[in-house]
């Protein structure tokens, strides 16, 4: 077998097979060799017919190197950002699909196409594996963002539409009367927003003040085919907010203060997040059924009757600096922190100290340079 092909080699492909095709008939001519275009299968049937024992390879093929200091089992963990953003946006193409279909899909508007397309485009080998030059990779990201905005509009009219928000469907071709304005509305059409910076705590609709005659209304769809409990988490600025669910019930929920590395990492990412992103993360747990959403409702605490009911636990701020020393947990685990770091972790039945805490990174290798700018 003659192989032919290489990355980056073969840019006009019409003068490669033209000149392939002289060297294949020149061969020809010879008598001895007999050149021709091969498939997998013929090549198959060609090695049986020739009847022969082949050595049985046991052992990994990695790890594997094309030069010094180059070995291609780093992309397995390559370009982390990339890969997550592939992993979180395909699971959100399967909900965003799924909506698109329960509510109709569109004709002339938005549709999951554009996502689709980038998600499978990132699938090259070169793609998702984190082994293209930089440029690609931010080609990538722009592509998936890209599909990811127009997704958005396609669940935003989906929830609207199945919420019972609004009387208009995706898919129309013809125009219906506006419904009347309804509850968590303005005249322009109901306020339904989404929030893709949640991983830096910044969700500028959840973090406005909430006045007290009104409430933040969660939606939590749910694209599995069972019932599924998470832990939603928001970002907000007020400590007294609880949490209710559509039977006006108290749910369990949690405030907390915005660590000093999550705040910095969010005014960094999201110039003016300052004064707008909110100072507190909001925690409470959400149940939806399958292939459905649940309701829930952020805003002062309801008067209950009832002692025992749940309320919100506001968490003490230790990022300041007052008090360096602390611990989490009273139950079976418990953190011990001293100057702002990991020391000790504790259970019933052990106690293990946390020495020389790190970053947990490495040193990097000084080695061979030389043709390294044609992976970069």
């Amino acid at each position: 077998m003659l192989t032919m092909g290489a990355d980056f080699s073969h840019v006009n492909a019409d003068a490669w097979f033209q000149n392939v095709d002289k060297l294949v008939h020149h061969l020809n001519q010879d008598g001895r060799v007999n050149a021709f275009y091969s498939t997998p299968t013929l090549y198959i049937d060609a090695k049986h017919a020739a009847n022969e024992s082949w050595p049985l390879k046991t052992d990994d093929f990695f790890p594997y190197a094309d030069c010094p200091h180059c070995y291609w089992t780093g992309y397995f963990s390559s370009r982390v950002n990339l890969k997550g953003y592939v992993r979180a946006l395909s699971g959100r193409l399967q909900a965003a699909r799924q909506l698109e279909f329960l509510a109709g899909r569109s004709k002339t508007g938005p549709t999951t196409d554009s996502l689709e397309e980038a998600l499978a485009i990132v699938q090259h080998h070169d793609g998702v594996s984190g082994t293209s030059k930089q440029h690609v990779a931010d080609d990538y990201a722009k592509r998936l963002a890209a599909g990811a905005v127009e997704a958005e509009s396609v669940v935003t009219s989906a929830l609207l539409k199945l919420a019972d928000l609004t009387s208009s469907t995706p898919g129309d071709a013809e125009s219906k009367p506006e419904p009347a304005p309804k509850a968590n509305t303005t005249l322009e059409g109901p306020i339904l927003q989404q929030c893709p910076l949640l991983n830096i705590s910044y969700c500028p609709p959840t973090t406005s003040h909430i006045p007290a005659w009104s409430a933040l209304v969660v939606l939590v769809y749910n694209p599995l085919a069972w019932p599924r409990q998470e832990l939603v988490t928001l970002p907000v600025a007020d400590t007294w907010l609880a949490v209710t669910d559509t039977d006006g019930r108290a749910v369990p929920s949690q405030v907390a203060p915005i660590d000093d590395v999550s705040m910095r990492l969010r005014q960094q990412q999201a110039p003016g997040s300052h004064d707008s992103g909110g100072s507190y993360e909001l925690t409470f747990r959400a149940a939806a059924p399958p292939l459905g959403f649940a309701t829930y409702f952020v805003g002062p605490p309801l008067a209950t009757s009832d002692p025992g009911a749940p309320t919100s636990v506001v968490v003490k701020d230790y990022g300041n600096g007052t008090e360096a020393n602390f611990d989490i947990g009273t139950g079976p685990v418990r953190l011990t922190f001293e100057s702002g770091r990991l020391s000790r972790f504790t259970t019933d039945k052990t106690s293990l100290t946390i020495r020389n805490q790190t970053l947990f990174s490495y040193p990097p290798s000084t080695g061979l340079v030389m043709g390294i700018d044609q992976w970069q």
